[in-house]
């Protein structure tokens, strides 16, 4: 993929200059030089109202009945928001975490998903256009050239698919308009931060219009590596065309996107041998070797008809690609212990055809039907300095008791791993090898056909009842392949281990021959998710609602690491909630509060044991309850308030008889929200100027659905972050310059611990970013 970047970047120079060339010479074609009208600086600002696509229709937020927060691309612009970590700032309880470009853990109302396998369907849902794309490792894209951004809490299948569990994020790209416009925008910052973006909108005739958007960005890494290079890094070059037509009742938008990232690698550092300031420093033995190569396109082409006055046919076509493969240092330090590649190959085709019924009266609703067909696959290459391994308590159970429970009180006293005679050079006469090195892959090809609906009925002039159902079958094959080690262990080749791995083994019987190196085995199965609302109306400005909603993640077919057959049920949660929403008249404020209980059956989870290989099981019931709370504020003409804030208690439930009973739920406080205030005002002569200063905060989080794990260090203490927003903007709103200073205060905090070392032993952790301070500069034409 290296090559391609190269490729990538000459075609986006190119393109950018062509296109630049295109617009000085539409200058006096086409009118792109016509100034904007200037803004009247009297005029009463209002909290912008967003029309969303929640229900597959256009309807104001406050009319749609559940929990939905929306942001047009200005507002993520006057927010800083760059990246969709940064969104969830404003989204009371939601928490994403970006560990990397490819590791992104989406969390709605407690439940994260992140997982990576081709065999495993995630938790939440993310759209792009409409179409799902929601596997992990390609779900974390560029945030440019946005129209807005839909985050939907609660479980949300008739609307977004059967992944969409607790929720989805839906993405909405600005389409080709009927206008000749350009605008530049040109960014630097801290750590060698440079940023440009170009978009470039034509008319091509009174039927035709084209878009052309182009995006870099690349920022040094914050955290140093005395080996080579630095760590946590951005590098990223991405394309976006978009051809639009609109006849007479018809719509038609074909958009292909392609991003390609090449980050430097993630700065794991360990517990028990940090560096002296592991907030600006890891020192990881790969040096530069680390990093991700990440490289993803797809195509899609949606049409709108207007069949008659009532009814409207909608359809959505898309190819999806990516292929991502990251190397890192699982173990945290300068010892070359333990590396890890994981590379992820996927590919999706969908196809929806839904018609859309609005009578004008009563009645509102979509009927349809949804194919998605994907195939992928994860492949997991380890090395290991096995004399290091041996070292490790961790490691040490795993050995010789593997049935038995650890003990973490182990770790207490760290392996003595810079200590007299280590690495242990043999293992009771048996020759240790430096750099045992196995993979095992994971494929899954899974087809998933819907049927859904979903109508709403306004019973009376105040009330409305929305009823929605959809049906899925499912057929899905999983396979797992474990070939002979590249380098296989001393300990394993002396023993007649089968298969001579370490950690990855293929089936073998209990005599232990080998039976086989590739195991694939396949089902089919059905699944119903729905919902039912009840809406009132007390005043034409405040809407509330009560609603029942089912869930579901469908069922897993997967293997362990010893190949032995790992299938889950699919996993379901109920889910009540009562919401309301206001808007006043003169448009100055605008909140919304929801209350919701969601219970969770057969809820699956990490499980602790003394094995350093994963295991997932069925950990029972789970529940979840909390209440959030959101708005915005237009105190007068110049100055405005946002806030939101969420109590999200989720946890597996105390009655439980597995080993996390009461255990919280990753990647969920207990405690979110944020809190912003706004001045704007006029600068005569000169235009519209605008700062801002945001506080967001969240308590203690967990970083493992095992609470006590690695002693109880996978955790961050509750804390809080300032962010500082500076604009000003030409009057006749051509010219635009921001300041955005991100971690004001410069906290230390935690991204993430835990991670593939502690399975190990070696708990590791990602530090978040610092202060960080950007600059840009805007011309539209």
């Amino acid at each position: 993929m290296g090559v391609m970047k190269y490729m990538t970047w000459g075609l986006y120079r190119g393109l950018t200059q062509l296109a630049f060339g295109s617009v000085v010479l539409g200058t006096g074609l086409h009118g792109y030089a016509s100034a904007p009208e200037k803004s009247d600086v009297t005029e009463e600002r209002v909290v912008e109202e967003i029309l969303v696509e929640a229900q597959k229709r256009p309807q104001a937020s406050v009319d749609v009945p559940l929990a939905v927060n929306a942001f047009s691309g200005t507002q993520l612009d006057d927010l800083g928001v760059a990246n969709l970590e940064q969104l969830s700032d404003f989204v009371p309880g939601v928490n994403i975490q970006q560990q990397s470009v490819t590791t992104t853990g989406f969390a709605i109302r407690g439940i994260t998903s992140d997982q990576a396998s081709a065999t495993n369907r995630p938790r939440v849902s993310v759209f792009q256009n409409g179409v799902d794309i929601s596997r992990s490792r390609g779900s974390n894209i560029a945030l440019y050239d946005i129209e807005r951004v839909e985050v939907l809490k609660g479980p949300q299948a008739t609307l977004f698919g059967s992944g969409a569990e607790v929720g989805a994020i839906s993405i909405h790209q600005q389409r080709a308009l009927q206008e000749n416009s350009a605008e530049l925008t040109f960014g630097v910052g801290s750590k060698n931060n440079q940023e440009f973006t170009s978009v470039f909108n034509t008319v091509l005739n009174e039927n035709w219009a084209s878009r052309l958007a182009l995006h870099y960005k690349s920022r040094d890494g914050y955290i140093d590596n005395p080996a080579g290079g630095d760590l946590n890094s951005i590098d990223r070059q991405a394309l976006r065309w978009s051809l639009a037509y609109e006849g007479e009742g018809s719509r038609w938008d074909l958009i292909v996107n392609y991003q390609n990232d090449n980050p430097a690698g993630t700065a794991f550092s360990s517990f028990y041998f940090p560096e002296p300031d592991a907030y600006e420093e890891s020192h990881l033995d790969q040096g530069r070797d680390l990093g991700i190569d990440r490289e993803l396109w797809d195509i899609t082409l949606e049409g709108q008809i207007d069949l008659n006055s009532q009814w409207q046919l909608t359809s959505i076509t898309s190819y999806r690609d990516f292929d991502a493969q990251e190397i890192f240092d699982a173990d945290g330090m300068s010892l070359p212990v333990l590396l890890f590649e994981d590379r992820v190959v996927h590919r999706q085709f969908s196809q929806e055809v839904r018609f859309n019924y609005d009578d004008g009266d009563r009645w509102q609703g979509f009927v349809g039907v949804n194919y998605h067909q994907e195939e992928g696959y994860q492949k997991i290459t380890q090395q290991f300095h096995e004399g290091y391994l041996l070292l490790l308590p961790t490691v040490q159970a795993f050995l010789f008791t593997p049935t038995a429970p650890f003990d973490e009180s182990l770790l207490l006293n760290p392996p003595p791993l810079f200590g007299p005679g280590a690495p242990l050079a043999d293992f009771s006469g048996i020759p240790l090898n430096p750099a045992l090195r196995e993979s095992q892959t994971r494929d899954g090809n899974n087809s998933m056909f819907d049927l859904f609906a979903d109508a709403t009925y306004s019973f009376a002039d105040q009330w409305e009842l929305t009823m929605g159902l959809r049906a899925s079958y499912e057929r899905i094959k999983s396979q797992i392949t474990t070939p002979e080690p590249e380098s296989p262990g001393g300990i394993a080749v002396a023993t007649g281990a089968c298969g001579n791995g370490f950690l990855n083994q293929p089936l073998c019987n209990d005599s232990g021959d080998l039976i086989s190196r590739r195991l694939t085995q396949k089902d089919n199965f059905w699944g119903m998710a729905g919902r039912l609302v009840l809406s009132y109306r007390p005043t034409e400005d405040t809407h509330t609602y009560l609603s029942y909603a089912r869930g579901r993640r469908p069922n897993t077919l997967d293997f362990n690491n010893f190949s032995a057959v790992n299938n889950l049920d699919d996993e379901t949660v109920d889910s009540v909630e009562w919401g309301i929403k206001y808007r006043s008249d003169d448009q100055r404020l605008s909140a919304d509060g929801a209350v919701f209980y969601h219970r969770y059956t057969s809820f699956v989870t990490q499980q602790p044991g003394n094995t350093p290989v994963a295991s997932f099981d069925d950990n029972g019931k789970a529940t979840t309850t909390g209440v959030e709370l959101s708005g915005h504020y237009q105190l007068h003409a110049k100055w405005r308030m946002l806030a939101n804030v969420a109590y999200v208690d989720a946890r597996i439930d105390d009655d439980s008889d597995f080993a996390l009973a009461d255990h919280r739920f990753r990647l969920a406080p207990l405690w979110s929200g944020s809190l912003g205030v706004e001045y704007e005002s006029t600068l005569a002569d000169v235009g519209d100027w605008r700062v801002g200063l945001i506080y967001s905060f969240q308590s203690e989080v967990y970083f493992e659905d095992d609470n006590d794990s690695n002693l109880g260090n996978n955790r961050q203490g509750s804390y809080g972050l300032c962010q500082l927003n500076a604009s000003l903007t030409s009057l006749n709103q051509r010219w635009r310059t921001d300041l955005r200073v991100t971690n004001l205060l410069d906290k230390e905090y935690l991204l993430d611990a835990g991670n593939t070392g502690g399975l190990f032993g070696m708990p590791t952790y990602v530090a978040g970013p610092p202060r960080m301070v950007e600059a840009k500069l805007s011309y539209a034409f």
